[in-house]
């Protein structure tokens, strides 16, 4: 069994030069720990976090973004050690092979479109949940899910997923369906969602940061294979190098809903082979050109 962290990034709509602040896409990301890899996870995060100053945990909470951006409790950290630190937080987890699963969705709505914005968001969720049971099913494995507090909608959309197996008599309100029916049916996730507080987490603050690193990646690629009259594709708001994702895209899964054919498809960044014809992923190539 799989124990599976989850966070998200994207989720403001606000815009700035005609773009948004928090980046063109949404996304719900999950990463998915084995039990026999739990406690080597847990020992080198924890040398690598006194690396950036944290050594209380339930004191210094580790967001990606304030680790960037050197705020709060990481004023005194170097743009250089940041990066070196996300750098080496990719390479622990590739060489503990941890995949990772993104629930992302292209951003459309404008910033008053709360209608529009929790359909976008509830997509990426959706695609999350189908691309977490792909991924267990190609290890031949089931897995728990693991949220900070408060994200009630994921736990519905489980719910809705699992009740065949467990309450086949509940009410379908607000199920959601792709167009294939057992699609919609989950049968490695288990349980409902697990809540808990991300300061006592460091499995959750991990998931928070590989999030927020592949949402600055993403925002890089669409600027530079989308041209945006204002903003420049600019590879210093990068936390980590081209080399770095390479070698680690190989363990990256991304879902997304499609709703012109009310299905999920999968994107496999190590076999990815890019087509123009879809619209809804900026071109991720093997190599960024930075």
């Amino acid at each position: 069994m799989l124990l599976i962290y989850l966070d998200e990034s994207g989720i403001n709509y606000q815009k700035k030069d005609k773009f948004y602040v928090d980046g063109p896409y949404i996304l719900w990301c999950g990463i998915l720990v084995e039990e026999s890899k739990y406690f080597h996870l847990e020992r080198l995060y924890c040398e690598l976090a006194k690396q950036i100053g944290i050594k209380d945990r339930e004191v210094v909470e580790a967001h990606g973004t304030d680790i960037w951006a050197q705020k709060g409790n990481f004023t005194s950290l170097s743009k250089s050690n940041a990066s070196k630190y996300f750098a080496e937080l990719f390479q622990l987890l590739q060489k503990l092979d941890i995949k990772i699963v993104v629930g992302l969705n292209r951003k459309r709505a404008y910033p008053h479109w709360n209608k529009e914005q929790k359909k976008e968001k509830s997509n990426a969720r959706y695609a999350l949940l189908h691309g977490l049971e792909y991924r267990l099913s190609q290890l031949n494995e089931t897995g728990i899910i693991i949220s900070d507090n408060g994200d009630n909608i994921i736990d519905d959309l489980l719910f809705q997923r699992t009740r065949w197996r467990f309450n086949p008599g509940a009410k379908k309100k607000g199920l959601k369906k792709s167009a294939y029916e057992f699609e919609s049916k989950s049968c490695f996730l288990l349980d409902r969602v697990h809540f808990m507080d991300s300061k006592k987490s460091f499995f959750l603050q991990i998931a928070d940061q590989v999030t927020f690193v592949t949402n600055r990646v993403l925002t890089y690629c669409n600027l530079l294979y989308s041209p945006h009259p204002i903003l420049k594709a600019d590879k210093a708001k990068v936390p980590i190098s081209a080399q770095v994702f390479a070698y680690c895209r190989t363990n990256i899964l991304l879902a997304h809903f499609d709703e012109s054919q009310n299905d999920v498809l999968f994107t496999d960044l190590a076999l990815q082979d890019y087509d123009d014809r879809i619209n809804y992923l900026p071109r991720i190539p093997d190599i960024f050109p930075f």
